[in-house]
Parts: structure tokens; C-alpha cells; sequence
């Protein structure tokens, strides 16, 4: 079957254009994880939120760049007034 969809291609021709892209993803560099808990240190005290907890997985990757299997680690994140940040692991 030959459909003529929008823009007038059809799905085989699309398919063949896709090109891989994977190997020009660049990993994420320490600095974007402290950028980031640089932020959040930020709100925390724009908000006035003493602290954060961030579950293993997504979120704990997201700040810290941290991969874990622990699915039971937890980690709480503490802003104190001197701008310092706490993780304390559960």
C-alpha cells in the first residue's frame, strides 16, 4: 500500500528518511548536576522549603547524577541559610 499522507509522502518513504541520531547525544556533565542543585537551592529558598526528598531513580538522577538499583535509597536534600546543601542518604 502507497498512502499519500500530509505533505505528500508517504509512510515508506518517511520511514526510510529516518537517520540514527543516538551517537550525537552528549552525556550530561557534572557541572549541569550542580547547575541544577543550584536552582533547586534557589527555589528552595525563594519558597522558603527547608528541604526535598528525591527518590532513587529519576528525580536522584536528575540532581545528582547518581544511578542506582537500591530502589529503597532515598535521599533528602537540605538547604541551610549559609547556602550550603545536605544530601542525606535513607
Amino acid at each position: 500500500m502507497n498512502m499519500i499522507g500530509i505533505g505528500g509522502s508517504s509512510i515508506e518513504a518517511e520511514l526510510k528518511a529516518i537517520q540514527p541520531i543516538a551517537h550525537l547525544v552528549q552525556p550530561i556533565q557534572k557541572d549541569e548536576f550542580q547547575n541544577r542543585l543550584n536552582k533547586a537551592c534557589e527555589l528552595m529558598q525563594e519558597q522558603d522549603v527547608p528541604a526535598v526528598y528525591l527518590h532513587a531513580g529519576t528525580n536522584l538522577y536528575y540532581f545528582t547524577g547518581m544511578k542506582t538499583r537500591e530502589y529503597l535509597l532515598t535521599i533528602l536534600l537540605v538547604y541551610s541559610r549559609n547556602h550550603q546543601v545536605d544530601a542525606t542518604s535513607y
